[in-house]
């Protein structure tokens, strides 16, 4: 028989990024909140991201994951500050800009490419030549064949962001709860009654599942099928300033922070939930980010690390209500993939809209539908990753 625990109006599962996020805003719409983590909060794909907010640099057409993602960068800059006024935690908002590199005649094509589409959707984009580039930022190799620059792609510190988040979701009313690992999510009819935790029940109005790549682990009526995504990441440390803004490589990024640590990643690997550093890996992104940036071969390496990226079949987050489950107040947020950080302010509002009801705007509908969870299930992942 299993002991009761306190109930909630909403929990949470998985104290990420993403699920503080939602847990703050739901908390200031005055419902009671519980989030529930495995461990402390914010240890797995939020600490180990570089925090870039680069929709423009890394998509070459205008589907509706980049207007989802355009208009997640577009609330960041009011999120980020009422986050640290919230919390008393600079989140290292940085409005720099982004380089992208290309280091031959095919890779400038596709930035030339690029730069047309974004401009005639109105967007803030520059081709630069090579010497224009190196104007810019001149550690860059002035080997590269030419460059795009987009102002409007920012960067954040997701450490501090993930630490300031969890801080104010607190401060917003919400109770976060550490070492409580769920095992299932019970169900009857059409209603989610509540959670097993350690042996213990907890009841509640609604559940949301944002336990990231562990989402589809979670014994429940229906699995979203995550995928874990391995990428490998390195710090080199600067005494002084080299590059001031990010700088998309073809084989790495490379991201500054205002401390000296200069962020290099990342690998690109279906490697179960191994988060090891490998040989292969972090010489591959040290090869790249010098080539990019001759001066860091002479850097110390500050720290090496790995992280799970919540990944899916097409690349794209399961954000709502799974339809097809029948279950109406079980709603997922998780398989962000590469774009987590990103879309934490577009998820959280989201994800509250449609708790809270009222009037969701018809692109969000769109965007709700378009994302839709049960997409496909864990068991189509099962079968051609071969990953669990």
């Amino acid at each position: 028989m299993m002991v009761s625990m306190k109930t909630a109006d909403v929990i949470i599962i998985g104290g990420g990024l993403i699920g503080c996020a939602i847990a703050r805003s739901l908390a200031k719409e005055n419902l009671s909140v519980m989030v529930l983590d495995k461990q402390q909060p914010g240890l797995e794909a939020s600490r180990a991201a570089a925090g870039m907010l680069s929709p423009q640099s890394e998509t070459d057409s205008p589907d509706q994951f980049f207007r989802l993602c355009m208009a997640s960068r577009d609330l960041y800059s009011d999120f980020a500050a009422a986050i640290s006024e919230e919390s008393g935690v600079d989140v290292e908002y940085r409005t720099d800009g982004t380089v992208v590199l290309a280091f031959n005649e095919d890779q400038a094509q596709v930035l030339v490419g690029r730069a047309a589409w974004q401009q005639a959707e109105g967007l803030n984009v520059e081709v630069l030549s090579a010497e224009d580039a190196c104007v810019m930022s001149p550690a860059i190799t002035p080997e590269i064949q030419s460059a795009l620059f987009v102002p409007d792609d920012h960067q954040i510190n997701n450490r501090k962001l993930t630490s300031a988040v969890t801080i104010a979701a607190a401060r917003a009313g919400a109770e976060i709860r550490t070492g409580h690992p769920v095992d299932q999510i019970l169900s009857k009819g059409n209603r989610a009654t509540g959670l097993r935790v350690n042996g213990q029940q907890i009841e509640c109005g609604t559940i949301i599942n944002a336990a990231g790549c562990w989402a589809g682990l979670i014994e429940s009526v229906i699995r979203p099928s995550t995928i874990p995504v391995r990428g490998q990441m390195i710090a080199l440390r600067s005494s002084s300033p080299i590059v001031d803004h990010v700088i998309h490589t073809p084989g790495c990024y490379i991201v500054p922070r205002l401390d000296g640590r200069i962020i290099i990643g990342s690998t690109t690997e279906h490697a179960g939930f191994d988060k090891s550093n490998t040989a292969a890996g972090v010489t591959g992104l040290l090869s790249a980010a010098v080539e990019a940036v001759p001066d860091f071969a002479q850097l110390p390496i500050d720290e090496m690390w790995a992280g799970l990226r919540p990944g899916t079949l097409d690349g794209l987050p399961l954000l709502g209500r799974a339809e097809s489950s029948g279950v109406e107040n079980l709603i997922f947020a998780t398989g962000h993939y590469k774009n987590g950080i990103l879309l934490t302010p577009i998820t959280a509002l989201l994800i509250t809209e449609m708790i809270m009801g009222g009037n969701i705007p018809p692109t969000h509908q769109k965007w709700l539908r378009e994302f839709r969870p049960d997409r496909f299930t864990a068991s189509t992942a099962d079968s051609l990753v071969g990953t669990r």
